[in-house]
């Protein structure tokens, strides 16, 4: 049994890291879509930490971090850059 994807954190991924995604008009393909971009980031994703809250997650190569908790995908966001 692998992670499970909320619809919330599928249309979360559309607008904050992908907005791309946004111009295909039918939404289950959006949301199909958006899932395999998350298992691409997943791949890539290094561990951080963990506590309560769940376990966070890093991928440098698409700048954002995830948070897991219970085998489910609680969100996605994207790094802000320090300046």
């Amino acid at each position: 049994m692998g992670i499970i994807y909320s619809e919330h954190v599928l249309q979360r991924f559309c607008e904050r890291i992908n907005p791309n995604l946004m111009s295909i008009t039918d939404y289950h393909s959006r949301l199909r879509y958006a899932k395999k971009a998350i298992k691409a980031i997943l791949l890539d994703a290094r561990y951080v930490s963990d506590d309560q809250r769940g376990i966070l997650l890093h991928s440098p190569t698409y700048k954002c971090n995830l948070i897991i908790k219970e085998k489910k995908l609680i969100t996605i966001y994207p790094i802000k850059s320090k300046k």
